[in-house]
């Protein structure tokens, strides 16, 4: 049980410390956030409840279709289909900066997928965290992702 713990500390330092709803800081993977989001959504929340706009105003502030924020590339093509699921679930087609920029998610992250497709027309992350170098996985979240994007337009 020891080891478990020193490997369960380790996995959450890598996590960025985020802040929600002015409540005290924690450590969590975005790709958890936005699970959290789906959780919401699939309860019935609207997107007026505190707890939906909370996560969507971090996500709106940190989302990036070139990296999973605070963790590089591990987990990024999870972090896609996470967000790709839920912002379709939402019905969002674009996000919005707290300056007011606005991001289409959509095409961002799908031209990011078209460009990293491997000439064999397989996905792979060179980041190995998570089994995302494995072509048929990453694969598998690629197309879902683009699946998602599809449904969403």
């Amino acid at each position: 049980l020891e080891a478990v713990g020193v490997a369960l500390d380790q996995i959450e330092a890598d996590y960025p410390t985020i802040q929600i709803l002015d409540q005290t800081e924690f450590k969590e993977s975005i790709s958890g956030q936005i699970n959290q989001l789906l959780s919401l959504i699939y309860a019935k929340l609207s997107p007026d409840d505190e707890r939906v706009k909370a996560v969507l105003v971090w996500l709106q502030n940190n989302f990036s279709a070139t990296e999973n924020p605070g963790l590089g590339g591990q987990g990024l093509y999870y972090y896609y289909h996470s967000m790709a699921k839920a912002l379709t679930a939402l019905n969002l087609g674009e996000l919005r900066k707290s300056d007011g920029t606005a991001i289409d998610w959509r095409q961002e992250i799908g031209n990011r997928l078209l460009n990293s497709q491997q000439p064999a027309g397989s996905w792979i992350n060179p980041t190995a965290r998570w089994r995302e170098s494995d072509a048929v996985y990453a694969t598998a979240l690629a197309t879902l992702t683009l699946i998602h994007i599809h449904n969403s337009l």
